[in-house]
């Protein structure tokens, strides 16, 4: 659980002692500047939280400086104080408190160990926050922990190395042979029972294997490349036979326990299947975790398994991914969270498939409907910078408030692709439906 003001009744008050005023800050709506020194006086009632409470700050820092440091003390503190180094852009910090269910609290002072120049202003720019709650979610902290230290690891490791080897160095460091990472970093999916649910089925989160049945008319043999867990068993009422292909073993046996006729553990450049032997071909998610130097021979695959007049049908993710473009942290999250090595421009994957492929329909929705999961994952691993006040809505949902908060944006992004809408932004999901045209 976690809170802030208004949350489980945790109270936060700061007061900036430099300045010996109280900053109007409520937990989660307003962005301040923290200055050299402040104070926060929280406090959380018995049952508020159930295990060890952490304070976490969300606080946000435009520069790279190994030397920043900012210190967290006070009685309530576990272990009278607790040294963070501060990372470049929007991070969440955590800094364990003493007391638990009984409740507790206390101040806390946070001292930022050196200042941020700023010519023309005369607050003291140590870091901004726009953030805080009590939690004891440690499945959560443990998360955010470890992708934070995996793209530290990532910059030691691509710190001597230029831009357009930084994949290659990655996928080894975090990937390797794509069995254990895709094991553990498979996305839910969907059983058959939700697909056939005219309400459940509206969901965002659902919105890929929605679209595929609604173009997949049966029968016939489709190729699921990318499988997961297998989230096409509605098809199976249609007469269709699915085959799944996944890097991981342990994806390949759930997908067919889940109903699929036969899962392969292989890679989508070399696929172990006789020339014209599958009717439909799908990959949901996966071009964007194919290197670009392999997508040629990836798509000549495509096009020798599928029959002449055989239907490619894929989700792909998309936007201008260029290493020495950007932010080095945000690129080594891209990459240690969800495996994405290989995400490009919209006009680069539609000029690979239309070099063999006749395209039927491509259209491109944004990321703006997403489930709540996706929000918070965003929030928390991609260092997205979200107003507190909404992140506090996330992170405190019922299972109720989720599914209807994923039904409302799935129920969006449905009547937007009804109103033709194609969306002309550089990132987001590109849907992108093709046929093989008969030879001669």
């Amino acid at each position: 659980m976690s809170g802030g003001a208004g949350e489980d009744g945790i109270m936060f008050v700061l007061q900036d002692l430099k300045r010996a005023r109280p900053i109007e800050f409520d937990g989660h709506v307003h962005f301040t500047w923290l200055g050299e020194e402040s104070v926060f006086d929280i406090e959380w009632p018995a049952g508020a939280v159930t295990g060890t409470p952490f304070l976490e700050l969300r606080l946000g820092y435009p520069e790279k400086d190994r030397d920043k440091r900012i210190t967290a003390s006070g009685a309530v503190v576990e272990g009278g104080a607790v040294s963070l180094p501060v990372e470049r852009g929007w991070t969440s910090y955590f800094i364990p408190l003493r007391g638990g269910r009984g409740g507790g609290g206390g101040p806390v002072t946070l001292t930022v160990n050196k200042p941020l120049d700023a010519p023309g202003d005369d607050r003291f720019l140590g870091v901004m926050l726009s953030y805080g709650a009590v939690t004891d979610d440690v499945r959560r902290i443990d998360e955010i922990r470890r992708v934070s230290r995996a793209v530290n690891e990532g910059l030691d490791a691509c710190r001597d190395v230029e831009h357009e080897r930084w994949n290659e160095r990655l996928r080894e460091r975090f990937i390797a042979d794509g069995d254990d990472f895709y094991t553990a970093n498979v996305q839910p999916s969907p059983t058959a029972r939700v697909l056939e649910d005219p309400v459940e089925s509206l969901s965002v989160r659902y919105k890929r294997e929605r679209w595929i049945a609604g173009k997949v008319e049966g029968p016939g043999v489709l190729l699921d490349v990318g499988c997961g867990h297998g989230g096409l068993t509605a098809l199976k009422k249609k007469g269709v036979d699915l085959i799944g292909l996944d890097l991981s073993f342990e994806n390949c046996a759930t997908a067919r326990g889940r109903g699929y006729d036969l899962c392969i553990k292989g890679s989508a450049v070399e696929l172990p299947l006789r020339d014209s032997s599958v009717d439909y071909l799908v990959s949901l998610d996966v071009l964007g975790h194919i290197p670009a130097e392999l997508k040629g021979r990836m798509i000549d695959e495509f096009h020798r398994v599928l029959r002449p007049g055989g239907l490619c049908l894929h989700l792909i993710e998309t936007d201008r991914f260029v290493p020495s473009e950007m932010d080095p942290a945000d690129y080594m999250r891209m990459v240690v969270v969800d495996g994405h090595v290989g995400i490009e421009e919209r006009a680069k994957s539609e000029a690979l498939f239309a070099a063999r492929f006749e395209i039927v329909e491509s259209f491109l929705v944004g990321n703006v409907c997403m489930s709540l999961e996706h929000w918070v994952r965003a929030h928390d691993l991609y260092g997205a910078n979200l107003p507190g006040e909404l992140v506090a809505f996330f992170l405190n949902a019922s299972e109720r408030e989720r599914r209807f908060f994923d039904i409302g944006a799935g129920w969006t992004f449905w009547k937007l692709v009804d109103e033709g809408y194609d969306s002309k932004s550089s990132g987001g999901l590109l849907f992108l439906h093709a046929r093989k045209p008969f030879e001669g």
